[in-house]
């Protein structure tokens, strides 16, 4: 009788670890466990998380971005949860779309918003805003005014003046060798890529902290970086001659950079038309600011800064300014832009969706880890009560080998 028992319990003992298995590795809980051996991978927390989401929650994103008038987030946010096989309603695809003649007004006010008084509210705002930065345009403007409240002895803001007097520079370096005058490799040499990029990296990082779009922590970074990092005998002697820097373009130069702009490229985003143009026709004496911002900003301040720069470049040139954006508004440190980078890397342009409809949560375990903790305890015991079984089914067939052997 005790036999038939201890039988019948082993049995059920298969039985129900089998079903179990069977369960775990069709259910959510054996993603979770791949993702519990894999919880230092950013891509792995956002595969998780995006296959967690509801179709509601997609939805709630999407009419989000649409009623703030942000068509291009809905668009992506359409597309992003289409690729994970969610239903979106034809009435939410159809308003995340603009036409042709609607895209090309706000292209061109925007981004004649961003150019002119630097702003952020939309991808073509950006650009202008990055642009104006890239021809000195927005640099010098910072300069005079925080720089001017900075000697006049009034309230001004450190960082905003840090980040122009770094921009200044790197502006200037990276339209010197676009335009030729160091060097003979041109725009298309690797150095020039990189003094573009590193450029358009700080140009970013300075408008997200004027509009109050970085996050404290880093805010707080940058502001211990760029303290007291102006040279102010310099700044002097910078604001009261940059004004002589400023050369206007004659009326032939602009109508022959004019005839070298396609507009369906801009009205499509693309902007090395502009950029070129920009270069041709700059309003900035070059050699003369470059004696001018050279060495107005800490040696100090100025590696700090470059690496920062250069960190949030990676993220630009992979996914563009929306996401580098966002991903200052979210990180707490350059770990945490390192790995919206490699994101950013995987996702690309589907990134900013990403952010927005997750934010820390996509590469951030958060109380997930708490959940992960437990399913690795259950986990185990499942492993130990299996490694039981298995051995008493090994000692039960060797007792009856035994006896089998003893008989003959």
């Amino acid at each position: 009788m005790l036999k038939i028992i201890k039988r019948s319990r082993l049995l059920l003992s298969v039985a129900v670890l089998s079903g179990s298995a069977v369960a775990f590795f069709t259910s959510n809980q054996y993603a979770a466990l791949k993702l519990a051996f894999n919880y230092w991978d950013p891509l792995a927390v956002t595969e998780y998380r995006l296959k967690r989401l509801s179709t509601e929650e997609f939805i709630s994103e999407i009419q989000s971005s649409i009623d703030e008038g942000n068509l291009s987030d809905a668009e992506e946010t359409v597309n992003l949860a289409l690729e994970y096989g969610h239903p979106i309603p034809q009435r939410l695809i159809e308003q995340s779309k603009e036409g042709m003649f609607q895209t090309g007004l706000r292209w061109s006010t925007a981004f004649g918003n961003g150019f002119v008084f630097g702003n952020m509210d939309s991808v073509q705002a950006i650009t202008g805003t990055i642009l104006s930065d890239f021809v000195l345009v927005g640099d010098i403007r910072d300069l005079s005014t925080e720089g001017g409240k900075l000697l006049l002895g009034e309230d001004y803001d450190t960082v905003t003046l840090g980040l122009a007097a770094f921009g200044a520079t790197t502006s200037t370096a990276a339209l010197l060798a676009w335009a030729g005058i160091v060097g003979t490799a041109g725009a298309s040499s690797p150095a020039a890529t990189a003094a573009t990029g590193l450029d358009n990296s700080v140009s970013i990082i300075k408008t997200a902290h004027k509009f109050g779009k970085i996050s404290k922590k880093l805010t707080e970074n940058v502001f211990r970086i760029t303290k007291d990092a102006v040279n102010v005998n310099k700044l002097k002697t910078s604001i009261s001659a940059l004004p002589s820097a400023i050369k206007s373009p004659s009326s032939a130069q602009i109508m022959s950079a004019v005839r070298k702009v396609n507009f369906k490229d801009v009205v499509n985003g693309k902007t090395d038309d502009i950029t070129k143009v920009l270069v041709e026709i700059t309003p900035v004496d070059l050699k003369k600011v470059s004696n001018l911002t050279d060495g107005l900003l800490s040696q100090k301040a100025t590696n700090e800064l470059t690496e920062l720069a250069s960190i949030n470049y990676k993220i630009l040139a992979t996914a563009g300014p929306r996401i580098s954006f966002k991903a200052l508004e979210i990180a707490d440190n350059a770990k945490d832009m390192n790995k919206i980078g490699t994101i950013a890397t995987k996702f690309g342009k589907k990134s900013s969706s990403i952010l927005k409809v997750l934010g820390k949560k996509a590469y951030k375990l958060g109380k997930l880890s708490y959940w992960l903790a437990t399913l690795l305890i259950g986990v185990l015991g499942w492993v130990l009560w299996t490694a039981w079984l298995l051995l008493s089914i090994t000692r039960g067939t060797m007792r009856l080998l035994v006896k089998s052997a003893g008989k003959a």
